[in-house]
């Protein structure tokens, strides 16, 4: 079931409260970084992009072990203040995944986990690329937001 699901991915991760705490995040932008769309995947790449840049000019002192996940949905939260948006969730989900990364935490194979889990993204079939595009758009952000609402992450 999903609780051993959950047991197993926790012992991927170095941290007891931590690891489940990312779970939470990456089953949401699992749903981003799986899709194929060409406007979400650009989306999530600028945004994985500016996140690693946004820790990186932080101090060191201010990057604390201990901290990555108050860090982590702090910046989702912030992201979000102006309203949920996929470019938002986007936003606030890639500075979360990047927050984790600085950490000790081994996320990849978490992040490889809720793949695997998802399985396929949405299949084009007779869609037109804008249609697919479009759908993918849509897709992504009602996945995702329905994930943190489920881990509680949002109202």
């Amino acid at each position: 079931g999903s609780a051993a699901r959950s047991e197993s991915r926790s012992k991927d991760c170095s941290g007891k409260d931590v690891a489940l705490d990312v779970t939470s995040y990456v089953c949401a932008a699992a749903h981003f970084i799986r899709c194929e769309g060409p406007t979400v995947r650009t989306l999530w790449r600028r945004n994985e992009e500016k996140a690693v840049l946004f820790w990186k000019a932080k101090p060191s002192s201010e990057l604390l072990e201990d901290t990555a996940a108050a860090d982590a949905e702090a910046a989702l939260h912030q992201a979000l203040s102006d309203g949920l948006s996929t470019e938002s969730l986007a936003e606030g989900l890639a500075l979360a995944l990047a927050r984790f990364k600085l950490s000790s935490i081994q996320i990849e194979p978490i992040i490889q986990s809720s793949l695997d889990q998802l399985g396929e993204s949405l299949e084009r079939g007779n869609l037109s690329e804008e249609e697919f595009d479009v759908t993918c758009y849509r897709n992504v952000f009602i996945a995702a937001s329905d994930e943190l609402r489920r881990k509680s992450l949002i109202s």
